[in-house]
């Protein structure tokens, strides 16, 4: 997960989405067992709730994709691949 966040971060740079990495940060790792409201969310960082949403999914979506292809490299096939992420996700 660390090396897929710190991907995330290097990407969403890289891209000038900086603000979509911080905004990611704040919804779902600060605290992810209490995700603060999208409307909070906006108002840390003077957005409106559905620009700030617009933005974290956007590297959320990037997330899930560095992510996949992390556990693609360590696992074969496809089936693999779901339920090594399954397995992860359950961890969490």
């Amino acid at each position: 997960m660390a090396i897929a966040v710190a991907r995330l971060e290097i990407l969403c740079e890289d891209k000038g989405q900086r603000q979509h990495f911080e905004l990611f940060v704040h919804r779902y790792l600060r605290d992810p067992d209490h995700p603060p409201p999208w409307r909070e969310v906006g108002r840390a960082f003077e957005l409106d709730e559905k620009t700030a949403r617009s933005r974290a999914e956007t590297a959320a979506r990037h997330f899930r994709a560095i992510l996949r292809n992390l556990v693609a490299s360590d696992v074969g096939s496809e089936e693999d691949i779901d339920n090594e992420l399954q397995a992860v996700i359950a961890v969490l």
